[in-house]
């Protein structure tokens, strides 16, 4: 494995990687929290993405776990762009099956859709 290859394991072999940040100086803030929509627009946006490559046939990889600093330094990001995730993408590899390991753990809807009120679920 050449160096090249080596970096690339942590994208899972995409040939390309999206970095997703948003812009805090410009991100609506909620008026009695002051909370920023910026993380939750980008995340908006990165499932879109998601979206739009699944129906082109493409595979993506929703990346959290990185060194924002790193990151920052290597692409020379601004101190007012606030990194999210990496968004790998890339055709899938032949043979590629979906991991439906959590299909079968999934939880009943009555124990996460509630009607007008929460509900322990009973």
């Amino acid at each position: 494995m050449n160096e090249t290859e080596d970096k690339n394991i942590y994208f899972y072999g995409a040939p390309l990687v999206l970095f997703v940040c948003y812009d805090k100086t410009v991100c609506w803030q909620h008026p009695q929290t002051g909370k920023s929509s910026g993380e939750t627009d980008a995340a908006i946006v990165t499932t879109h993405m998601m979206l739009e490559a699944a129906s082109l046939g493409l595979g993506t990889v929703w990346i959290s776990y990185f060194d924002t600093e790193k990151a920052r330094e290597l692409l020379n990001v601004p101190d007012n762009l606030v990194p999210v995730c990496m968004l790998s993408i890339g055709y899938p590899a032949d043979g590629f099956r979906k991991n439906l390991t959590m299909s079968g753990n999934r939880l009943p809807l009555n124990k996460t859709v509630f009607y007008n009120k929460y509900s322990d679920g009973v």
